[in-house]
Order: structure tokens, then C-alpha cells, then sequence
């Protein structure tokens, strides 16, 4: 490395670069803590209205199910144009600081203003005007959205060690924490209860991050720790365009997050129809003999609510095994995660549709196992997330982990953007078939990725520095 590339890199001095008090190590975990309630609430907020649809309708006459698909559809819409600047300001000074408190801000004032309705007289609320509040707090909470979903990979380089760094990865991205309490919360109080409670939970962050957020720890966890990025907006954005357009595999990288993380984002969004489905062109196949039952809105939720749990717990699961067992093996672990759940996803499908295969109908059919690969699918392939933010922070290196967070998000985002205006042009059976070819791609594109873990080795190199300088001062 050298030149513009060397004045990237912070280099802390020797005597201090391995000091780790007790306080340093609560500090950082009370920043992850923080991180992790702000994410989950943000999550939490953007599901609130499609909790209880029913709940909606009733207490707002205006509000009618397109309108609660809008108030859903304005997180991924909100990503795209977003995502560049949250990942600029992340590798400026006082970036990740910056970013968390600007979440809470924009989470808060969208559980605000989207109470407004709630004081409206019957009469007002018949009114049309009286949905702009809800689109208003919506959009802000959307915004916050790219805000956190493009900051874990940074969280973890600049708080934690490396071997930690995967683990914290994953857990930093369980937004979906928020998605599993609102199964349980939208169909427990009244829509009204639950806006109040929402502002109240979205106020705690609030106070927490403007009372004690430290920008950074007192003495960086890694030597390949890249801090305080001095760039302008413009140079930013020719800093990115020069990755993808001198790294290919990163590009591909890319592509992989599109097609395994984006398309299966938007199958999310349709499950519930699916698993409530009979129809011959739908699901349950040409033959009415394998016609499974639809489902309640009990055992529905049920599902959603495992799935969503699956989903954290496999982050949490393939963080660790990033740090104990794939260090450097990054792209082996993602085909052996997305080629799992290309096969679980087949499974599935062949559960759900006696006719979609020739083999399907030999496939035994039941409420469980339908339930068990909804299940394990999630699990597999969301376990693959944070691996995909390590492995990109790495080729990207010594660009700060912002930049190649961005990239990441972005891919998934501009896929699910385009599925969502696609989707109600599909049958559900399609929607499925694509989601499959994309999980079954995965793993042939990941084959011509050739990663360079420059973090990793930059990290090395500073070590056996560091023993050389001691061994010469002994």
C-alpha cells in the first residue's frame, strides 16, 4: 500500500494500541446495546401498520389495505437515494456517532407526527388529508432505515477487536428483532395503544444518544482501523465509482447480494398470501388431490413470527463461525450458506405445490413441514448477511467499512425496490421460481469472486511490527 492509500489508515501509537480497560470493553458493549435497540425499533416503527391491517382500516376510513402496502413500501423506497449519503457521512469524523443520533432523530419525529390522526375527530379522519401524517412519519422512519442497516460492519471495526468483529457484524444487524415484536404487539393493543407505545419507545434511544454516545473508543481495537476519511461528497462518490470500476469481484459481490438477499426479501412480503393460498395457478399444483390447506391468520403469524426469530438466530450463528472457523474463507462459507438454502428452498417449494415439479407430488405435504422449511430457509440464508458486510469491508479495505457497507445495501435495495413495483405483476408461483433461481445462483457467481482480505493482512502485517519493535526494544 501507499500513497492516497496510506494516508487512509489511522496508526495509533505503539504503547497504547493494546490497552483494553474493563471500561473500554462496557463502553463498547453499551454501544452495541444502543446500536441494537435504535435497529430494532427503527424495524419495529416501518411494521406497525401492517401488523394488524384490519385494526388500520377500522380506526382510519381512509386508510385502506393499498395504503398500508405503501406505508411498508416506503423503506425500500427511501433506501436507494439514501444509502450514498449515510454511507459519506459514516467515514467522516464522528461518523458512526453521527449516524446513530440522526436515526433517533428521524425515528422519533416519524413516531411524532404519524400520531397527529390520533387527536383528528371521526369526521376529519374520513378526510384524505388525514393519511398525509402517517406517509410523512413513515418516510422519515424510512429514511433512518439505510441510516443504521449500512452502519454494523463499521460498528464492529471501530469498537471491537477482529476476532469479535463478525459476531458483532450479526448482531448489529437484527433489525428484524423489531419486525418479531410487532407480530406479537399489532395483534395485542389497539393501533392507537400502539403508536402511543411506539413514540415512547422510539423516545429512550433518543435521550440515551444525546446524553452518552462516544464517537469512538479511546484507543482504536485494531491498528487497520480506519478512521476520520477527509472527503468531500464528490470525492466520496469518485472514491466508490473507482472500486467497482477496478474491482469486478466486487461488482459480482454485488450481484450475489441482489440476487440471494434482495429477490428473497421481496418472497418475504408475498409469504403470508402464499401460505394462505389454494389455487391450482398458485399454489397446491394442478392435481386437487395435493392441495394443501390455507392457513389462519394464527398459524400465518405463527410462521412469520418463527421465521423472523430463525432469521436473527442464523446471523448470530454465522457471525460466530465467520470468526472461529472461516476467517480468510469468507466466500466458502457464503456457497456453502446459499447453496443450503437454494436446496431447503426447492424443499419448499415442492412442499407448497404438488404440480410446480414432475417429482413434487412424491414430495410428502404437511402444515409442519411447510412450517419447518419456511423456517430453516430463513435461518440459512439471512445467516449469509453479515458475512457479505465482512467479506465486502475486506476487498474494499483500505476504504472504511462505510463505503463497502453502502455498496452492499445498496445492491440489496435497488433489487428490492424493482421486485416490489414487478411483484404485483406475477403470479406467486413465479415470485417463488425467482427467488429460487436467485438463491441457485449464488454460489456460481460467488465461484468467480477472488477475494483479497486486505484487512485481515493488513492487520497481520501491523502485529508482527508490533513483536518485531518489542523483541528489538528487549
Amino acid at each position: 500500500m501507499g500513497g492516497e492509500e496510506e494516508k487512509l489508515i489511522n496508526k495509533p501509537n505503539l504503547k497504547h494500541s493494546h490497552e483494553s480497560t474493563v471500561g473500554d470493553v462496557l463502553k463498547r458493549w453499551y454501544i452495541l446495546g444502543l446500536f441494537f435497540i435504535l435497529t430494532a425499533n427503527q424495524c419495529l416503527f416501518w411494521f406497525t401498520f401492517s401488523s394488524n391491517p384490519q385494526d388500520v382500516t377500522d380506526e382510519y376510513p381512509r386508510v385502506s389495505v393499498p395504503t398500508i402496502d405503501q406505508l411498508l413500501n416506503w423503506g425500500p423506497i427511501t433506501f436507494v437515494p439514501a444509502v450514498p449519503f449515510v454511507s459519506y457521512l459514516l467515514v467522516k469524523d464522528h461518523g458512526l456517532q453521527s449516524t446513530m443520533r440522526l436515526a433517533a432523530v428521524l425515528s422519533f419525529s416519524g413516531c411524532l407526527i404519524r400520531m397527529i390522526p390520533s387527536f383528528l375527530s371521526d369526521h376529519a379522519r374520513e378526510q384524505w388529508v388525514s393519511t398525509i401524517p402517517l406517509h410523512v412519519g413513515q418516510i422519515l422512519n424510512g429514511i433512518a432505515g439505510p441510516v443504521l442497516i449500512a452502519a454494523p460492519s463499521r460498528l464492529s471495526a471501530v469498537w471491537f477487536p477482529p476476532i469479535q468483529r463478525a459476531r458483532v457484524t450479526a448482531i448489529a444487524n437484527s433489525s428484524l428483532f423489531g419486525a418479531a415484536i410487532g407480530f406479537y404487539l399489532g395483534q395485542a393493543v389497539h393501533i392507537t395503544k400502539l403508536l402511543w407505545i411506539t413514540l415512547g419507545m422510539s423516545a429512550v434511544p433518543l435521550v440515551f444518544v444525546f446524553c452518552y454516545c462516544p464517537a469512538a473508543p479511546r484507543v482504536p481495537p485494531s491498528r487497520a482501523v480506519v478512521l476520520n476519511q477527509d472527503q468531500t461528497p464528490l470525492q466520496f462518490l469518485k472514491s466508490s465509482a473507482k472500486i467497482l470500476s477496478s474491482q469486478p469481484s466486487m461488482l459480482l459481490l454485488m450481484l450475489v447480494t441482489g440476487l440471494g438477499v434482495g429477490i428473497y426479501d421481496s418472497w418475504i412480503g408475498v409469504l403470508p398470501q402464499i401460505l394462505n393460498s389454494t389455487g391450482m395457478n398458485e399454489y397446491g399444483g394442478n392435481n386437487s388431490s395435493v392441495k394443501r390447506q390455507a392457513w389462519d391468520s394464527d398459524l400465518n403469524g405463527l410462521c412469520g413470527m418463527t421465521h423472523t426469530f430463525a432469521c436473527i438466530v442464523g446471523m448470530w450463528f454465522s457471525g460466530s463461525l465467520a470468526d472461529r472457523v472461516f476467517r480468510k474463507k469468507f466466500k466458502l462459507l457464503l456457497i456453502l450458506l446459499f447453496s443450503t438454502a437454494a436446496a431447503i428452498f426447492l424443499w419448499l417449494l415442492c412442499v407448497l405445490d404438488g404440480g410446480i415439479f414432475s417429482f413434487a407430488s412424491e414430495v410428502p405435504r404437511s402444515d409442519i413441514s411447510v412450517f419447518a422449511a419456511v423456517v430453516l430457509v430463513g435461518f440459512v440464508r439471512t445467516a449469509a448477511v453479515p458475512v457479505l458486510y465482512e467479506i465486502a469491508a475486506e476487498m474494499t479495505y483500505p476504504h472504511p467499512e462505510g463505503t463497502s457497507a453502502g455498496l452492499i445495501v445498496f445492491a440489496e435495495h435497488l433489487t428490492l425496490l424493482s421486485m416490489l413495483f414487478a411483484v404485483p405483476h406475477m403470479s406467486l408461483r413465479t415470485v417463488s421460481l425467482l427467488n429460487l433461481g436467485g438463491l441457485a445462483l449464488c454460489p456460481l457467481v460467488l465461484l468467480f469472486i477472488q477475494p483479497q482480505y486486505n484487512r485481515i493482512n493488513a492487520e497481520r502485517k501491523f502485529k508482527q511490527d508490533d513483536n518485531l519493535e518489542r523483541s528489538l526494544n528487549h
